[in-house]
């Protein structure tokens, strides 16, 4: 959990307003048991528990998967959610019952959640958190590491195929992933949803527009020079500092506000007051090589391997730029999903992508969303986004393709 900061942080409002009006004795704010609490405590309040499963990788970390379980016991079909950067597991399970994890538990699911290296709930064999050598990966690393030791834990552990669902990086890493290793992943996964999952991304928008990136391109470069190997560590000054400045005033809110929107796109939907601080929390622990590779891909409209430089990529590659992953090798049993107004993983680059490397069995989705709403809406999602996932799911179980 976070330190306590100068407003308890678990003191939610319906209005931005409501939390600097008075807002312990306002009719508009409350105390929600959610925020700020582990994972444990978290599943607790919505009827489930939680299960920790530690998972060893080839190249020497040690993971930590969840699963969540009902009064009823395991639910049927496994799914396995896999979360974006810069966040890790908990992003599916802060929206209190409208979260995706505790939808799909309820659902009968039998439900995972992989935490990527570099999050709280990992550590390594023999590197500790404050060495730099313990951020030194990429998404590239996640893929061809993580992914596979998760798949092999857990159909060892069910005795099932696995339903994939991955946000974001969670989509990213998997493309590579089934592109990579299309013949061992047919033995772990029967089909892969990928929503609001970059990998061509040519039409990026707002302050991850292409010009934007390319401008700011040296300076991300420098910073590991200056010492910074990752970027928001959950005890990190940067991080510390953002949450405070965020709760400061009603001002500094709506300025925190306003860059989300700057960074995830605009939505129809605005992000729900009560829930800014709860998902703002989950805002941690990006190594600073993850940020930079998706960086490369924008300034490059490729979608390749992480660039270490002419000498280096020559080095690995044998050429003087990455090598790219090739998505001709994606098995059929896709189903991309992306959001419309979607600043990161834009409808643009979804499309151009699903038309370009089709395949029979693909099938493709909006939300009227930008890249984060799916997790923090809760008014909109059980309309939205829920009935969707669910149609998905049961019609490729009633094809027999699934559970």
């Amino acid at each position: 959990m976070d330190a306590i900061f100068a407003r308890n942080l678990s003191l939610v409002c319906r209005t931005p307003e409501g939390y600097f009006e008075g807002s312990e004795s306002s009719s508009d704010c409350w105390y929600d048991p959610d925020v700020n609490v582990l994972p444990e405590k978290l599943a607790q309040n919505h009827d489930l528990s939680l299960e920790k499963h530690l998972v060893h990788t080839e190249d020497g970390w040690i993971l930590t998967t969840f699963r969540l379980k009902t009064v009823r016991g395991y639910g049927k079909g496994v799914v396995f959610l896999q979360h974006g950067m810069m966040t890790d597991a908990m992003c599916f399970m802060v929206n209190g019952d409208h979260s995706i994890a505790f939808f799909l538990a309820k659902q009968g699911y039998d439900v995972w959640l992989g935490n990527f290296r570099g999050s709280d709930v990992s550590t390594h064999t023999r590197l500790k958190r404050s060495d730099k050598d313990f951020w030194d990966f990429s998404f590239h690393e996640h893929a061809l590491y993580d992914l596979p030791a998760f798949f092999k834990y857990v159909t060892q552990k069910t005795q099932s195929k696995i339903l994939y669902i991955g946000h974001s990086m969670g989509g990213t890493t998997m493309a590579i992933y089934l592109s990579t290793n299309p013949v061992e992943s047919k033995k772990y996964i029967e089909r892969s949803i990928l929503f609001q999952s970059p990998t061509y991304m040519r039409h990026t928008k707002g302050l991850v527009a292409r010009s934007v990136v390319n401008d700011i391109y040296g300076v991300l470069g420098a910073l590991p020079s200056m010492g910074m190997n990752a970027l928001m560590e959950t005890h990190s000054f940067e991080r510390q500092s953002t949450i405070q400045y965020c709760s400061a005033s009603l001002a500094d809110l709506r300025s925190c506000l306003k860059l989300s929107d700057l960074i995830n796109g605009d939505c129809d939907f605005p992000f729900p007051p009560e829930n800014f601080f709860i998902g703002l929390l989950t805002v941690r622990n990006c190594a600073f090589r993850v940020l930079y590779h998706y960086a490369q891909v924008i300034r490059s409209g490729e979608f390749r391997m992480y660039d270490y430089g002419t000498k280096g990529n020559l080095n690995r590659y044998n050429s003087s730029v990455p090598t790219s992953y090739n998505l001709d090798h994606l098995p059929n049993d896709i189903t991309w999903i992306y959001g419309t107004t979607d600043a990161l993983a834009t409808k643009e680059d979804a499309l151009e992508t699903f038309e370009r490397f089709k395949r029979p069995g693909w099938d493709i989705h909006e939300i009227p969303y930008n890249h984060l709403n799916a997790f923090v809406d809760n008014v909109h999602v059980a309309q939205h986004f829920f009935p969707l996932l669910s149609k998905v799911i049961e019609q490729h179980r009633n094809k027999g393709t699934l559970m």
